[in-house]
């Protein structure tokens, strides 16, 4: 999939009630797929009221609904699983997949192929992801710092802004209004350089963020009016950063795997990557923002894993001069206890080992060359953080968190989505699913011009937010400061 142009004059997408305000681009060099834009587009005035929830949904009868489900269903494998030679490497022999060996039945002279080919993989026991998570603060703590740099300061944000209705029911998060209101210019005013968002569907909540943006020094670019609705996803990066005489890309792509309930009879949701490719003003290098949101729940392993398999394939795509970060809420944990925890309308909830796949997945296909920030600065305390949780109990866990409610008083360092937070936990309960560390800030480097200074869980309090103290989103921001080495 090409890169899409924000050249063109302003236009008007009437079916999805937009005005988006593309601006005038030039031809890449080099006989490039992408196709370059001296600025990015972002979205423009709101032309008209933002679609609303008609009586077609509702009149859908059973029968009509349940085909247009199988229609729309999209293929159960990539059409090209298998062709790509790094589907053919066998899982012990790379030190990303290593660990899914020894945990998986099928062992780990199988190919990584042949592993996600399978759709009922059994795990003999929690794939560990130790040694790969230590082994990226020991390779990081080894490189000499950049003297000459600049440091590079990135958010990425779940920011929950999800109020939809869909047949017979809502898709909401608490306080949802009063967040939209507030949460973005907050942000943009915290001195962040890049911010990377997600669950900002609605066109009104893209424009608020526009708006607040551009009086913060940001531009914006949030996808086509085509496809913004489905992937609600949003960059923002300081204007003062962005080399005015340099192209600029960006690119916007639905994965070929969906969980296509999500998106009809559902609330309108379809998964997906965007990006945006600019030259950093302050040191000369050409940096790539990527922002994504994989599927949810531990069900749709297979579907996420796919996904993390396309995303990893574009990264490793990319131009080797590139520097890239990749922020996003990918809805899995490199780590789980157990295979079985939680509950959902009275059943069990399972599938936690294969839930780990999506990880080393989204590393292998990018080349091995991906760096979890967190993982970097030594603090992804993914597998003590949860053994140290007390001993799941349903009633109790639903009835507050972890069924001790004092256990929140500790410092939040490591899961980004954590019963503490009373957005999550009013909205899901507490016995559903395991809190995890599920959102990430990656960095490809292949130049050797990237340092991690730090990194860590950003927003873990209620604010005050007008008159009532509420938490930023039902996620925790992960923030990460970069230093990168001068070009110049």
């Amino acid at each position: 999939m090409t890169e899409s142009s924000a050249a063109g004059a302003r236009s008007a997408e009437v079916a999805a009630a937009l005005v988006w305000s593309p601006l005038p681009g030039s031809e890449a060099a080099g006989g490039s797929a992408e196709e370059p834009a001296s600025a990015v587009a972002g979205l423009g005035t709101l032309a008209a009221m933002i679609r609303s929830p008609g009586s077609a949904y509702a009149s859908v009868s059973g029968s009509l609904l349940a085909a247009a489900l199988v229609v729309g269903c999209s293929r159960e494998v990539p059409f090209d699983l298998g062709d790509n030679p790094r589907d053919a490497v066998v899982i012990d022999r790379s030190p990303v997949l290593e660990h899914l060996g020894e945990a998986y039945e099928g062992g780990g002279s199988r190919t990584i192929g042949e592993l996600l080919e399978d759709p009922d993989p059994l795990f003999t026991s929690p794939p560990d992801p130790r040694a790969l998570l230590d082994r990226q603060a020991m390779e990081q703590a080894a490189l000499e710092p950049i003297e000459d740099g600049e440091n590079l300061r990135v958010l990425t944000f779940n920011l929950g802004l999800l109020d939809r209705w869909y047949p017979f029911t809502t898709a909401s998060v608490p306080e949802v209004d009063l967040r939209r209101e507030h949460v973005p210019p907050l942000l943009l005013a915290e001195g962040w350089d890049v911010l990377c968002f997600q669950e900002v569907f609605e066109t009104i909540d893209v424009e608020r963020i526009r708006v607040a943006a551009e009086d913060r020094g940001y531009r914006i670019y949030a996808g086509t009016s085509k496809n913004h609705e489905g992937h609600g996803l949003v960059i923002a990066v300081r204007e003062a950063l962005i080399d005015e005489n340099a192209d600029e890309f960006t690119h916007e792509q639905i994965y070929e795997q969906q969980y296509n309930a999500e998106t009809f009879p559902g609330p309108g949701v379809e998964r997906g990557f965007i990006d945006w490719s600019f030259v950093h003003a302050p040191t000369g290098r050409r940096v790539r923002i990527i922002d994504t949101h994989t599927s949810s729940f531990a069900a749709r392993w297979r579907v996420r894993a796919f996904q993390a398999r396309e995303l990893g394939l574009y990264v490793r795509s990319r131009r080797a001069e590139e520097i890239i970060v990749l922020g996003g809420d990918f809805n899995a944990a490199p780590y789980y206890p157990e295979d079985v925890f939680g509950v959902d309308s009275g059943e069990p909830v399972g599938e936690w080992f294969a839930n780990t796949i999506m990880y080393p997945v989204l590393l292998h296909y990018a080349g091995g060359w991906l760096i979890d920030t967190m993982a970097a600065t030594g603090i992804a305390d993914d597998i003590d953080g949860l053994l140290d949780l007390p001993d799941y109990d349903a009633a109790a866990w639903d009835r507050e968190p972890y069924g001790d409610r004092s256990l929140c008083d500790g410092e939040k360092t490591t899961l980004s989505w954590d019963w503490c937070n009373t957005l999550g936990f009013d909205n899901y309960g507490g016995a559903s699913e395991y809190a995890a560390r599920i959102d990430y800030v990656f960095v490809r480097d292949l130049g050797d011009d990237v340092r991690v200074l730090d990194a860590g869980l950003y927003y873990t309090e209620p604010e005050l937010l007008g008159e009532v103290e509420v938490e930023l989103s039902d996620h925790y921001a992960v923030g990460t400061t970069l230093r990168l080495r001068n070009a110049r």
